[in-house]
């Protein structure tokens, strides 16, 4: 290199080299000052990695308490419909008078299917050229009594109509 020229210094270098004289102009004051600063800056890094830990720490201890909420929300629910129910069966098994009167109720609905049913049995009895041929034998012979019907003609259709007669209580007989 030729005299009185300086080897170019890279930005990177020249900065460092310029922080490095200004720390070394600071007196021993400020040295134990910054010192002290750059301690406490670690110790506050240091609290700060804890705190986040702890907080990560609490964030999965409250998803666990959600779950634990939720599956208990749930025994709640459950809990609660099987106490509904148990309520009604108990009033059902003590006779209240609200399940006597919804049994009662049940029990006039279903008589009126059975009249309807019985109903249209008997007209589709009634137009059976077979029943009809079974009842005039019937009449005839003055049998009431399912079993000599049976005895006296082996026919299942016989024992089937057999009802219509009894629900007609022994009118046309």
């Amino acid at each position: 290199m030729a005299k009185g020229k300086k080897k170019p210094i890279k930005k990177d270098e020249s900065e460092s080299e310029d922080d490095d004289l200004e720390f070394d102009k600071l007196s021993k004051k400020d040295m134990y000052k910054i010192m002290m600063l750059m301690k406490k800056i670690e110790e506050q890094e240091l609290q700060l990695e804890k705190q986040e830990e702890f907080l990560i720490s609490k964030m999965e201890e409250l998803e666990g308490l959600s779950e634990n909420h939720e599956k208990l929300n749930n025994a709640h629910i459950s809990l609660t419909n099987d106490y509904d129910k148990l309520k009604k069966d108990y009033a059902c098994a003590t006779n209240s008078s609200l399940c006597v009167a919804s049994l009662q109720q049940e029990t006039c609905n279903l008589k009126a299917q059975l009249g309807v049913l019985t109903s249209k049995h008997y007209l589709a009895a009634k137009n059976d050229p077979i029943i009809n041929e079974v009842i005039a034998a019937c009449k005839a012979r003055k049998v009431y009594d399912v079993m000599s019907i049976e005895k006296d003609w082996n026919n299942e259709i016989i024992a089937q109509f057999f009802a219509t007669l009894y629900v007609e209580e022994h009118d046309d007989i």
